[in-house]
């Protein structure tokens, strides 16, 4: 059984949430969808990173380290990377930038105000 290391990005107000599973759709799923967990109220969440281990204490071990201080720093540019890329797609900005869905428009004016200083 594989274990995943996960980071999630909140659209709606630019937080972020690390976590591991052995159920990557289904735990995707309820951070999203199912449930009344602290995750619930930063919905709706996207996945921006996903590692990979062979056993839970590696993941374990890994998911600690990206809530550590070099982890944490490591976990945000993972994440400014990822909405850097999005956000370089033309396509992808000119969309959501000039009229886009209004909780896509907003959540990507938070990427540029969280990321792109």
């Amino acid at each position: 059984m594989d274990f995943a290391v996960y980071i999630l990005f909140s659209l709606k107000n630019g937080s972020n949430y690390t976590g591991y599973t052995s159920h990557l759709i289904e735990r995707f799923r309820s951070h999203n969808i199912y449930g009344n967990d602290s995750t619930a109220r930063h919905r709706p969440w996207i996945v921006v990173y996903v590692e990979f281990y062979s056993t839970k204490e590696e993941a374990l071990k890994r998911e600690k380290y990206f809530k550590s201080g070099r982890g944490s720093q490591l976990k945000n540019k993972i994440i400014k990377d990822f909405i850097k890329a999005l956000l370089g797609r033309a396509s992808v900005r000119s969309r959501f930038l000039s009229g886009g869905p209004p909780l896509l428009s907003k959540a990507i004016q938070i990427c540029i105000a969280f990321f792109m200083d």
